[in-house]
């Protein structure tokens, strides 16, 4: 009787399991709309003329002020970088 009850429990189990998972409702969401071209506004002038960022912004750059106060001409020659004369440029060198 034990082994009838759980087949039965079983076989509802799977046909809930079934039954719950088919969606017949194929209209989840709305169909997409056709695309279109909007044009920006001709009196605009963020898209008449070109890009202007406020110069009160762009000085607060800290590479750019770091660079101002450094002023070196060449990182290249820099005594950190190796220099011209480092073991790194010699021919055959490591």
């Amino acid at each position: 009787m034990r082994r009838i009850r759980d087949l039965l429990g079983l076989l509802l189990l799977g046909m809930a399991a079934v039954n719950g998972c088919e969606s017949r409702d194929n209209y989840v969401r709305p169909p997409k709309p056709p695309e279109e071209f909007n044009a920006p506004p001709a009196n605009d002038p963020r898209y008449t003329g070109p890009i202007e960022y406020p110069r009160e912004v762009m000085e607060q750059d800290p590479l750019l002020k770091r660079a101002k106060e450094n002023k070196t001409p060449n990182p290249l020659n820099s005594p950190r970088a190796g220099g011209a004369g480092g073991p790194a440029m010699r021919p055959g060198g490591f």
